[in-house]
């Protein structure tokens, strides 16, 4: 799995930003590795297929992540813009 650092100034403007990019939000969970996180899945509202995900912890940090398997074109595109 791929992990890319992100600074954000709020989720309300990274919500924007993925709307922009034709993205939505397809999951809003958690993870148990990281005990009160936001968690995301992305997906395109156009392309089929491929999930980049979100991880936002309750210090601030945060990063995207691409599992190999998830992996399409439109991915990068996005990464480019908010990356």
């Amino acid at each position: 799995m791929e992990r890319i650092p992100l600074q954000i100034k709020s989720i309300e403007d990274f919500e924007l930003e993925l709307a922009k990019l034709n993205c939505n939000i397809a999951v809003r969970s958690s993870l148990k590795s990281f005990p009160g996180c936001v968690h995301w899945h992305i997906k395109h509202n156009v392309e089929n297929g491929g999930t980049l995900e979100f991880t936002i912890l309750p210090t601030g940090e945060c990063w995207l992540s691409v599992h190999r398997n998830r992996h399409k074109p439109w991915i990068v595109d996005v990464l480019k813009q908010i990356a």
